[in-house]
């Protein structure tokens, strides 16, 4: 088939989460089908560069993000229209024009519209099967529910109640949604009843490129993986430094936690930070990284989906310590492949627990890294979505 794929991101290197799910769908598509990408790229991004993204896509388009202007006209439309206001003022008449000539051009057989940012670019288009790949509905919610000021928490709701209508109405235009898990989905289900066919196409990790491979561990250190630019990822730091590590740190004076991830724009001030934390910013391969500490900490209090950085730490080895909430959605086992937590001393107790034994360290690597091969390969998750697809595109032509 020609599969037309719109991604917010140009996914490459896949050094976050959302990059790391569409360059390993896009490689599993491509497999089988002719995959051509219409993306957003940064200044940051090299499109030019193609390679392996080039050995992947048969064609690449990537037009300039627009700049976000919070004061301009857009925004006050944002604040007063129906359509949430980050799609308004992120809007870009490029990216429309790029779309419709695109499929004006070449006789696709269906298109794939990865995450709500490129919904408003394919929402309109008629006679072609449409597939939203994952749909997110968890962390705007989520993000009102534990904000501290009142202002902000009202600001919050008002938001998730604008994003909720717009997913109920956009999700109706596609033939099939996607999400990463059974909690995603029974969410989706509430918010959009008469939504078409939803399929959960779980996150994954490339069991190759992250393998244990006798990384020397240090003691007494823990890493957090994620940019703190997500606001979910800045509340789970914010949460451990606060209530979690100094729980820890009485017991074990000498645990450094170090904190990878972009941190420009982020209100580091607000954070209670001491010299046991270390931040290394944006870091081209995180593999040495995380196998050489003695645990990954996930200690997540809002967001959905399913975490990439945990599949990524187990597989290469690395004993996870996450909230209830931070392993939703994955088929985990407390005590065999990871330790769970529901409160901050639950968590600081669990962590406390794994620096004092190198023998439940050794079992915890050993039982993560079985479970990933077993549940969460891209090539298994890829075949999901291809079903799919080829499912649509047939009920199309009959």
């Amino acid at each position: 088939m020609r599969v037309l794929f719109l991604s917010a991101w140009y996914p490459y290197p896949p050094d976050n989460g959302s990059k790391a799910r569409i360059f390993n769908l896009l490689r599993q598509l491509s497999a089988h089908h002719e995959v051509t990408l219409l993306c957003f790229a940064d200044r940051e991004d090299r499109p030019e560069d193609e390679s392996p993204l080039g050995d992947v896509c048969q064609r690449i388009l990537a037009i300039p993000r627009p700049a976000y202007n919070a004061m301009g006209p857009k925004a006050v439309l944002g604040y007063l229209g129906p359509i949430p206001r980050h799609l308004v003022t992120g809007h870009s008449p490029e990216m429309a024009r790029a779309v419709s000539m695109e499929l004006s051009n070449t006789p696709y057989d269906v298109l794939v519209v990865s995450q709500r940012r490129m919904v408003p670019y394919a929402a309109n288009i008629a006679g072609l099967p449409k597939v939203w790949e994952e749909v997110e509905t968890t962390v705007i919610r989520e993000a009102a529910e534990l904000e501290r000021s009142a202002i902000r928490r009202l600001r919050r709701r008002l938001t998730w109640s604008k994003e909720r209508g717009y997913i109920k109405r956009m999700a109706r235009r596609f033939d099939a949604c996607t999400v990463v898990s059974e909690e995603e989905a029974r969410n989706l289900r509430e918010i959009a009843p008469l939504a078409p066919r939803l399929v959960v196409v779980p996150n994954g990790v490339d069991l190759e490129y992250y393998r244990p491979n006798g990384t020397s561990v240090q003691g007494d250190t823990l890493v957090f993986g994620g940019s703190l630019t997500y606001a979910a990822n800045y509340d789970a730091v914010r949460f451990f430094l606060g209530e979690v590590f100094p729980l820890i740190l009485a017991q074990r004076p000498g645990v450094r936690l170090v904190i990878t991830g972009r941190t420009d724009g982020a209100d580091l001030a607000g954070l209670p930070l001491s010299k046991a934390v270390h931040f290394t910013g944006h870091v081209p391969d995180i593999r040495p990284v995380v196998a050489g500490k003695w645990a990954c900490v996930v200690p997540l209090r809002i967001g959905g989906g399913t975490r990439i950085k945990i599949l990524e730490a187990m597989a290469l080895g690395t004993p996870v310590i996450a909230t209830e909430k931070g392993a939703e959605g994955l088929q985990v086992e407390h005590g065999s492949d990871i330790l769970l937590a529901r409160d901050a001393r639950s968590f600081a107790r669990q962590a406390i627990r794994l620096l004092n034994s190198a023998d439940m360290r050794q079992r915890l690597a050993a039982g993560g890294r079985r479970t990933v091969e077993r549940t969460y390969g891209w090539r298994a998750i890829g075949k999901r979505l291809d079903t799919l697809l080829r499912s649509v595109v047939l009920e199309a032509r009959q």
